[in-house]
C-alpha cells in the first residue's frame, strides 16, 4: 500500500536554499545584536537601546514567521508574526532613514557605531525584502504540498477501506441484480456473464499492483452499469462481459456492434460513454475499454474491431485477458498502486 506523504513538507531546492540563508543571516543579526545590547552603558538607555530592541524584535518576529511558515505549523500565528515583522521593520527602516539623511545632533542616534546608519538602513531593507520573498515562496510551496498531502489523504479513505488493501472489491453481478431487480431478464443475463467474466480476471492479479473492482457505475451517467474495471498504476481498463449467441461480431470504426455483417439494436455498448465520463474526472489518464463476448452456447465465436487504435476492443475472454494484461504492464506501472485513479474507480464502484 503506498505511503501518505509525510507531514513535514517538501519544498522546491530554490525556496529551501533561501530559507537557510534567511535564518543563517537572522542568527547572526541576533547575535550581534545581543552583543551591542550587552556592551550598552546606562547613557545609552534613550538612544540606541530602544532601536536596538525595535531591530531585535523584528529579527525574531521573521525568524519566527518563517519557521512557522516552513514546517506548516500555527498558520494564523505566522501570517500575524509575518504581518508584524512587516511593518516593524518598515517602522525600522523609517527610522534609520531619518538617522541616516537627517539632521545629526549627537552619536547616540546611531543604532549601531559600527556601521554607518546608511548601511544599516540598507542592510535592513535588504533583509526585510528577503524575508518577504522567503515567506511567500514558502506559503506557495508548503501550501501546495498540503493540498497534494490532503488529496493523497483523501484518495487513500476512498480507494483502502478501514486502511487495508482489498485486491478485488464487490461482488460480480450481485450489485446489477441488486439495481435492477432479480426478475429482470437482461440484469440476469448481465449479472451471468459477470459471473462468468469474474474468476477469468483473476489472472491479471499476478500484476504487482493490479486491483480489480465489480460493477462500476458511470460517473455522470448513473443508469449506465458497466461489469468491472482493473486498475494498474495510472491506468484504468473497463471491461464488460456480454452473454450474446454465436456469430462473428465486429466494431466498426463508427464504434457500432456489427452481427454477421449487419447492425443490430440488441448489440450495443456504453463503453464509450463510460470513458468519457472517466476521462472528464481524470484528465489524461490512460483509459481503455473492452467489450468481451461469452457465448450462450457452443458454436462458432468470431470478434475484431475495425481500427487498431480503438480505445474500445471487441473481443472474445481469452483475447480480452491476453490484451489486457499486456496493456496494464507494459509501461512498468503495475507495479505500483495510484491512489489518485483507484480512487475515481472506487467512489463509482456499485454499493
Amino acid at each position: 500500500m503506498p505511503a501518505v506523504p509525510s507531514r513535514f513538507p517538501a519544498v522546491r531546492f530554490g525556496t529551501e536554499l533561501l530559507f537557510v540563508i534567511f535564518v543563517l543571516l537572522s542568527v547572526l543579526a541576533a547575535v550581534l545584536v545581543s552583543l551591542e545590547l550587552r556592551g550598552m552603558t546606562d547613557a545609552d538607555w534613550a538612544g540606541r537601546r530602544p532601536l536596538l530592541t525595535l531591530l531585535a524584535s523584528g529579527i525574531a518576529l521573521g525568524l519566527t514567521a518563517v519557521l512557522l511558515r516552513r514546517f506548516d505549523v500555527a498558520d494564523l500565528l505566522s501570517r500575524l508574526a509575518f504581518l508584524v515583522f512587516w511593518f516593524g521593520n518598515l517602522g525600522m527602516s523609517a527610522v534609520s532613514a531619518i538617522a541616516a539623511f537627517g539632521p545629526r545632533s549627537a552619536d547616540t542616534y546611531l543604532v549601531m557605531p559600527q556601521l554607518s546608519d546608511r548601511t544599516l538602513l540598507v542592510v535592513n531593507v535588504a533583509y526585510t525584502v528577503l524575508g518577504i520573498i522567503v515567506w511567500n515562496l514558502l506559503t506557495t510551496d508548503t501550501t501546495a504540498y498540503r493540498n497534494i498531502r490532503l488529496g493523497v489523504r483523501a484518495a487513500h479513505k476512498d480507494s483502502f477501506p478501514n486502511a487495508q488493501w482489498n485486491r478485488t472489491v464487490g461482488a460480480p453481478g450481485r450489485s446489477m441484480l441488486n439495481l435492477a431487480g432479480e426478475n429482470s431478464m437482461s440484469a440476469r443475463r448481465t449479472a451471468i456473464a459477470q459471473q462468468l467474466m469474474a474468476p477469468l480476471l483473476d489472472e491479471l492479479l499476478s500484476i504487482p499492483g493490479v486491483t480489480i473492482v465489480h460493477g462500476l457505475r458511470s460517473p455522470a451517467h448513473p443508469e449506465i452499469v458497466i461489469g468491472h474495471a482493473v486498475v494498474s498504476g495510472g491506468r484504468i481498463a473497463l471491461l464488460d462481459p456480454v452473454l450474446w449467441e454465436p456469430a462473428t461480431y465486429r466494431l466498426d470504426s463508427s464504434g457500432r456492434v456489427l452481427r454477421n455483417g449487419l447492425i443490430s439494436e440488441e448489440h450495443t455498448t456504453a463503453l464509450p460513454i463510460v470513458m468519457d465520463d472517466l476521462a472528464e474526472g481524470m484528465p489524461g489518464a490512460p483509459i481503455r475499454a473492452w467489450l468481451t463476448v461469452l457465448p450462450t452456447t457452443d458454436g462458432e465465436l468470431h470478434t475484431s474491431t475495425e481500427r487498431p487504435d480503438s480505445l474500445v476492443t471487441l473481443g472474445t475472454p481469452s483475447s480480452t485477458l491476453g490484451e489486457v494484461g499486456d496493456w496494464l504492464a507494459g509501461d512498468g506501472e503495475g507495479e505500483y498502486v495510484n491512489v489518485f485513479a483507484l480512487q475515481m474507480v472506487m467512489r463509482h464502484r456499485l454499493g
